[in-house]
């Protein structure tokens, strides 16, 4: 947001009214408030004049001082109500802001008195007032840019996505030579998924300054929204980060698309991990305080969940079971909620936890001192380096036991996070020495868990006689150019065949056009390719009754979309790609002991995806027993999941109450030989 405007009213300055006279000449009774009053002009001139001087010199103080000297001559004068307030909100008295700026306005209101009251309203994230503020200045001063700028702001912190990319709009027509109202206006964009849009206005904002990072970041960004372009995106967020090398969300946008790229193996990734932890997390274990947890293994455990998700999300629906079937008689289970938003599914979480906490508000410091004085023993992050994620307070090390687990499902590469749940599959053990937390085997790297009941599943589509339907259910952004070649080959393996990519992303006629010669290129006519949009969850689920066989993108895979078309009977071509985000379905399927639908690479794909297509027998035999299979197995129970991942909770309890108990020996002889016994009392309480 814009910092508040500062008055440019002095004794000596033309007028505000345009008039181009000199202030004391024209308006000066007007503006000062003098009409009725026995004050001399000349008094309360020079008051203002020095209020006003000091202001400007950045004396805060003595220009508040000044100000009130000017109120106890004239206790309703407006300008001088109104810089008290500017004054206070420099000082970062939001509330006296607030206060004193409403007085001005109930007396004689302008669009900066609207405009400074919003900002001052904003700085306490009050952003329904902050928005209406800024929608009376801009309808004081319809060509008001800033303001226009601002409100757009507003707009986007209350998500009201259409009403922002208005706001900006304006902003930019109002200022086309400002390079914030074009790259203001493409992040709006690409947030409602207009891609191709965003890249023309970071395009024009780049014209305007070459170097801009933000600009740069947000064409990254926007060009991964079209699904197609990850390279360019990633050479845009490296030449953001040359600029900017400390911005955290750069740096993470640009592992997010190196996730995506088929370059990039295993130890590349752990690798920038690691130099993400080093940048912007490893500074803050200079933080990191005493715990004070008791230091007992058969007590009753706290066990705290960070996460931007609890809300509605595909998220939860790998970690949901933790919240809500937790064993009440060995666990209380902390929620700490790191988003704005307040949903049904956050009000179950909230109802279904021990204690609930809204954080969002709360810096990284608070949040760790909020966490530590709660005494959690094992610290769960549930988002990573997702939006909502908390990283920096788990660098903070607000409990003894950290663990990154399910919501991200992979390394944070973070000296501070003790361990990383995950699975065989994800982390083959002859890998888990590229990895800074300890690898603690689960069952599966995530469960599956959902509150709403599913749709019956439909028969075979292909029985129909209409031929197979392959179905891809996932972000465009996960599709590699090798997942299209693939894709293009198994078409054209099965001429009467299709394919069916339903997914929000491809809601903008541009994008849509784009993938359809895509496999024009690939030799696949458009009619075979049928595009579907977002839709309900409901709706979504009934879809996959579309599709005999669907095909996972590599080499990011699917992981939600994976166990929701198994729920519907609808199986998974995938590719065990050596990454974490390259296996997820892998390690699904390995869990339902279907592993003869992983393929090791595109041709075994390929040849999986034709092979299983031909017996329609064998699969329309699979798709009716597929549901029961999943519900059977521990991705479909699950309670059963919980337990085992509890009782991990317990052991790893268990091993640092030795772990302490050991320390504290180790301190009582030492003190028997070199010193006084004292230094052991300070090792009880850890």
């Amino acid at each position: 947001m814009s910092t508040p405007q500062k008055s440019s009213v002095g004794r000596n300055q033309i007028c505000p009214c345009g008039s181009q006279r000199k202030f004391k000449h024209c308006c000066a009774g007007k503006q000062l408030g003098l009409q009725g009053t026995s004050v001399a002009p000349s008094d309360l001139e020079a008051l203002l004049a020095t209020a006003t001087s000091l202001h400007r010199a950045e004396q805060l103080i003595q220009a508040t001082a000044a100000y009130k000297q000017v109120l106890q001559l004239h206790p309703e004068h407006a300008h001088a109500l109104h810089m008290i307030g500017v004054l206070a909100q420099q000082q970062d008295d939001q509330v006296a802001a607030v206060e004193w700026i409403k007085r001005a306005i109930a007396l004689s209101p302008t669009p900066e008195m609207h405009y400074n009251l919003a900002v001052a309203l904003g700085a306490q994230k009050d952003w329904k007032a902050a928005a209406l503020q800024y929608k009376n200045a801009v309808d004081l001063k319809p060509d008001y840019g800033l303001a226009w700028t601002n409100l757009g702001s507003a707009f986007k912190e209350l998500r009201y996505k259409e009403a922002a990319v208005e706001a900006y709009t304006c902003a930019r027509d109002l200022q086309p030579h400002l390079r914030s109202a074009h790259s203001n206006l493409g992040v709006a964009l690409t947030a409602l998924q207009r891609p191709a849009e965003a890249i023309e206005c970071f395009h024009r904002a780049l014209k305007l300054k070459a170097n801009d990072d933000v600009s740069l970041t947000g064409m990254g960004a926007a060009l991964q929204g079209l699904g197609t372009k990850n390279s360019e995106a990633i050479r845009y967020y490296r030449a953001s980060l040359a600029i900017n090398p400390r911005e955290q969300a750069t740096h993470t946008a640009l592992l997010f698309a190196m996730e995506l790229d088929p370059s990039f193996d295993i130890v590349a990734l752990q690798k920038e991990r690691r130099e993400l932890d080093r940048l912007h997390f490893a500074p803050l274990a200079l933080e990191q305080k005493p715990h004070k947890n008791l230091v007992d293994a058969d007590r009753r455990l706290r066990v705290g969940y960070v996460s931007g998700d609890f809300r509605e999300h595909s998220a939860p629906k790998g970690f949901g079971g933790m919240l809500s079937k937790f064993d009440a008689t060995k666990f209380d289970v902390y929620a700490y909620h790191n988003s704005p938003e307040f949903d049904s599914t956050s009000a179950f979480f909230k109802d279904a936890v021990t204690a609930w906490f809204p954080t969002v508000d709360l810096s990284d410091h608070a949040l760790a001192d909020l966490i530590r004085s709660h005494q959690i023993d094992i610290l769960v992050d549930l988002s990573g380096f997702t939006s909502g994620g908390r990283l920096a307070v788990f660098a903070m090390r607000p409990a003894p036991i950290q663990v990154t687990a399910w919501g991200y499902a992979a390394s944070t590469g973070m000296k501070a996070m003790d361990y990383y749940f995950t699975d065989a599959v994800i982390v083959p053990p002859d890998e888990q020495h590229l990895y800074v937390e300890k690898i603690q085997y689960l069952p599966c790297v995530i469960p599956y868990f959902n509150r709403e009941p599913f749709p019956e599943v439909g028969p075979l589509p292909a029985q129909s006689g209409q031929g197979i339907t392959f179905g891809n259910f996932n972000r465009l952004c996960k599709v590699s150019d090798a997942t299209w070649q693939a894709w293009g080959a198994i078409l054209r393996a099965l001429p009467s065949s299709r394919l069916i990519i339903k997914t929000g992303d491809i809601k903008s006629e541009p994008v849509q056009q784009e993938l359809l010669l895509r496999f024009e290129a690939l030799g696949i006519s458009a009619h075979r390719i049928i595009l579907q949009g977002g839709t309900t969850w409901a709706e979504h689920m009934v879809a996959f009754n579309q599709v005999d066989i669907l095909l996972d993108p590599f080499p990011h895979g699917g992981g939600i979309s994976t166990f929701e078309g198994l729920k519907m009977g609808a199986p998974v071509v995938a590719m065990n790609w050596p990454t974490v985000a390259g296996r997820l379905s892998s390690s699904i399927l390995s869990v339902l002991g279907m592993t003869d639908w992983i393929a090791n690479d595109t041709d075994e794909y390929v040849a999986i995806a034709v092979r299983m297509a031909q017996d329609l027998e064998k699969l329309a035999s699979t798709r009716a027993g597929l549901r029961a299979r999943f519900d059977a197995s521990v991705l479909g129970d699950t309670a059963a999941y919980v337990g085992i991942a509890e009782q991990t909770y317990l052991a790893l309890w268990r091993d640092w109450c030795a772990r302490q108990t050991l320390s504290t020996q180790t301190v009582e002889h030492v003190g028997e030989v070199d010193g006084p016994p004292s230094a052991t009392r300070s090792l009880q309480l850890l």
